[in-house]
């Protein structure tokens, strides 16, 4: 990441970026000075039901990249689109590589069962604690597909 910092002057890395299409994409200039943050919507998992999107609630976020230590973060979770009254499992993968691509899904660090409402919603208030710096993915699969029971493990 390092090497795609620039800053507005674009003497770093964008410094030999030329203007227009198909000139520049292999330099993107990304402020030094500013934290970027993304929302993936989507990931090509396969197996998995609804609409999984979380909610996070702090003030703060430590800049971990100068040395400040990152701090927990809880989170709220919605999962819509699901049949009415429908037994699920919510799981929580830490990184990438633990993120399986579809069925068998592996032993997530963190897994709760749910049940959707009538109108195919279910919603999970404060799910245990991952640290900023993590890279968390929840997905939703039919309660049938882990055979798991409900559990939290390490997430370091």
């Amino acid at each position: 990441m390092s090497t795609l910092e620039d800053t507005p002057a674009m003497e770093g890395n964008c410094k030999i970026a030329r203007p227009g299409f198909g000139k520049n994409e292999m330099y993107p200039c990304i402020d030094k000075n500013v934290t970027y943050g993304l929302a993936v919507t989507g990931l090509a998992v396969t197996g998995t039901v609804g609409k999984t999107s979380i909610e996070v609630d702090f003030r703060y976020e430590p800049n971990v990249r100068t040395g400040e230590m990152p701090v927990d973060v809880q989170a709220n979770v919605t999962v819509t689109g699901l049949a009415p009254d429908g037994k699920y499992t919510l799981l929580r993968y830490v990184g990438t590589e633990a993120l399986p691509q579809g069925p068998p899904f592996g032993l997530a660090h963190w897994s709760t069962s749910i049940q959707a409402d009538a109108r195919g919603k279910a919603y999970v208030s404060r799910t245990p604690a991952f640290k900023s710096n993590q890279a968390v993915y929840h997905i939703t699969i039919a309660a049938e597909d882990y055979p798991h029971p409900h559990h939290e493990r390490s997430q370091n």
